[in-house]
């Protein structure tokens, strides 16, 4: 999401906190992934494929799901979160993304039981 908004690699690199490399190796593995192209690169810059902007248009809708979410779960009257966490994911995604944004969250209300399991 970086890289759309910003179209620079450079820029996108430098706001998450990783080299230019990385984030080029990192979007080739997603795009490798994905068996599609995301961004047309050439002299006059970097263009969003079509895929790219459902990708985007993903990602903005799942981060504002995300921000209601956490604003509810701020403003909530309990005191208290129980139940069972359940979530499957790509062990990449699920190590270096997930569970650092649910540890604290599982850390503050220990009757949640988390379940961690990556894709066979």
């Amino acid at each position: 999401m970086a890289l759309c908004r910003s179209l620079s690699f450079s820029q996108a690199a430098k706001s998450l906190g990783i080299t230019q490399p990385a984030l080029t190796q990192r979007i080739q593995n997603l795009e490798s992934e994905l068996s599609t192209t995301l961004f047309i690169r050439d002299r006059k810059g970097i263009r969003l494929t079509e895929t790219a902007q459902k990708l985007l248009r993903y990602g903005q809708v799942r981060d504002s799901l995300e921000g209601e979410f956490l604003s509810e779960l701020q403003t909530s009257d309990k005191k208290e979160l129980a139940g069972i966490v359940r979530i499957a994911a790509y062990s990449s995604v699920l190590r270096s993304v997930i569970v650092p944004v649910l540890a604290p969250l599982l850390r503050e209300h220990p009757a949640c039981d988390s379940k961690w399991q990556a894709p066979r």
